[in-house]
């Protein structure tokens, strides 16, 4: 296995929308590191911050596992398949 390599918090990736901040810790979207591909399987960990009332369009997930950690408020989740559910304060969804 690869050697673990500390990255801090302030070198992540940041995308900012009207209505998303994000921070990338692999490359993902319009942010691209090279060196920070991933780890293993592991592809993506971002820090979502969505303002209220607004999100993500409906759109699909392939071949992904997906794990959420709602850290405060609620978010509604409506995916490609018809699926609805909202998750709360720390609550944890699992999108396989």
């Amino acid at each position: 296995m690869t050697e673990a390599v500390i990255y801090k918090s302030e070198s992540r990736g940041k995308t900012e929308l009207d209505w998303l901040t994000s921070y990338h810790s692999f490359s993902f979207g319009d942010y691209v590191d090279l060196k920070r591909k991933g780890w293993g399987d592991l592809r993506v960990i971002n820090d979502d911050f969505i303002a209220p009332g607004k999100g993500f369009e409906r759109h699909p997930h392939w071949n992904f596992e997906i794990i959420t950690y709602l850290i405060d408020g609620a978010l509604d989740h409506k995916d490609s398949e018809s699926n609805e559910y909202t998750i709360h304060s720390d609550d944890v969804q699992r999108i396989s």
